[in-house]
């Protein structure tokens, strides 16, 4: 599988909630103060300029800052659910 299509595939699924919020938190893990604008950036689709304007208030980062901490996310997701043999975790109701 290339690398772009993991990212797509890992994006989709977050947008579309495959995995639960326990997970997500994991894959945030070494950035935890920008955390909240991580998740709700993979969760809703928001780019940088769409969350400076949501209730969470500025960003605490660059731009640039902020799409490598998300590009982190998403690599620490892809180990993460590597670990559990690529298993799609679901939200719990």
């Amino acid at each position: 599988m290339s690398k772009n299509f993991e990212y797509v595939e890992l994006r989709d699924n977050c947008a579309s909630g495959k995995y639960n919020s326990e997970m997500l938190l994991k894959a945030c893990k070494g950035f935890e103060f920008i955390e909240q604008w991580i998740l709700l950036s993979v969760t809703k689709n928001l780019s940088y300029d769409r969350l400076e304007y949501t209730e969470l208030g500025r960003i605490p980062v660059s731009r640039t800052s902020f799409y490598r901490y998300r590009k982190a996310f998403y690599s620490n997701l892809d180990a993460l659910l590597k670990e559990n043999g690529n298993e799609t975790i679901q939200i719990q109701s």
